[in-house]
Formats: structure tokens, C-alpha cells, sequence
């Protein structure tokens, strides 16, 4: 399990089926600048699908219950959606995605 940066960001994900729901969102970051290395960790008990904002089963990055997965080298710039993440669960299920910056900030 990775260390978070804060106390990570749960989301709850609807059926697929349903629109995407945003599980990364730069834009509410308690940080500024660059933001580097995002984790999300699958604390569900369903497996779901990680993407853009068109994200489907077909087309996204499974995770299943209980897995991590960190992008190294994501930046987004705090503040811009742009760089926001997205996932979807299965038909008929729900899961709750964590995530949040995988290092923390560097201090000077």
C-alpha cells in the first residue's frame, strides 16, 4: 500500500452505465504547481476501470478490489482539470477508489 501525501480522496463509483466519476481531481489538490506519481488503491469489493473522462470497461485500466496502481510521471498543474482521472464499475456493482500523490511535496 502505498504512503499518501494526505489522507487520500475516497470516491465511491456508480455502475457502469452510468457517466465516469472522477476519482483524481487536480483542481480540488491542497498543493500548487506540478503535481507528480499518483496512486489509487481499489478498497472496494468490486473491480473498476481507470481512464480519461470516456472511460468504459472495454477501454479503461482494470483495477481489481484491493490493488494499487501509481502513474509515475503523471503531472498536472494544481487546479487544472486537465489532469483529472476517472473510473467506472462493473454492470450491476459499485466500488470506492482512494487516491492521492504517491510522494509528498518537496519543502524548501
Amino acid at each position: 500500500m502505498a504512503l499518501f501525501s494526505t489522507a487520500g480522496t475516497a470516491t465511491t463509483l456508480p455502475a457502469a452505465g452510468t457517466t465516469a466519476t472522477i476519482v483524481w481531481d487536480p483542481v480540488g489538490a491542497q498543493f500548487s504547481g506540478t503535481l507528480r506519481d499518483v496512486t489509487l488503491v481499489n478498497a472496494g469489493a468490486n473491480q473498476c476501470w481507470l481512464g480519461q473522462s470516456t472511460v468504459s470497461i472495454a477501454t479503461g485500466v482494470p483495477l481489481a478490489p484491493g490493488n494499487q496502481l501509481t502513474i509515475q510521471g503523471y503531472a498536472a498543474t494544481a487546479g487544472a482539470i486537465a489532469g483529472r482521472l476517472y473510473a467506472i464499475a462493473g454492470a450491476g456493482t459499485s466500488t470506492t477508489v482512494l487516491a492521492d500523490l504517491a510522494t509528498l511535496a518537496s519543502v524548501a
